[in-house]
């Protein structure tokens, strides 16, 4: 009987060395994933960052841009209006050289 229950004894402390080895390689197993979430969580706020950056970089220079081609717009119609009034100053001369008569006023000369 004595030897039964010795028997018994060891076969329980080896059952439990048994589990306290998965337990620990389980613990370890958890740490590892924490860790690696972690990981990926850190890689994941700088990805973002990174973006953010780059999209601010890109909106600024689109801005950047439209103002640009905003004032190229303004710079252009400036030119246009100058022509513009050169050329009917020039047709009306014209108009009264040839004619001897002030120009009249139309939809094309005012």
């Amino acid at each position: 009987e004595n030897v039964r229950l010795n028997a018994e004894v060891e076969s329980l402390r080896a059952e439990l060395e048994t589990q306290a080895h998965l337990h620990e390689r389980l613990r370890a197993s958890e740490r590892s994933v924490r860790q690696e979430l972690e990981e990926v969580r850190r890689k994941y706020s700088e990805s973002v960052s990174v973006l953010e950056a780059a999209i601010q970089r890109t909106e600024d220079e689109q801005r950047r841009q439209a103002d640009l081609q905003q004032e190229a717009v303004q710079r252009m119609q400036e030119q246009l209006d100058k022509r513009d009034a050169r050329w009917r100053a020039e047709v009306e001369r014209l108009w009264a050289e040839i004619s001897g008569q002030p120009a009249p006023r139309t939809s094309f000369v005012s």
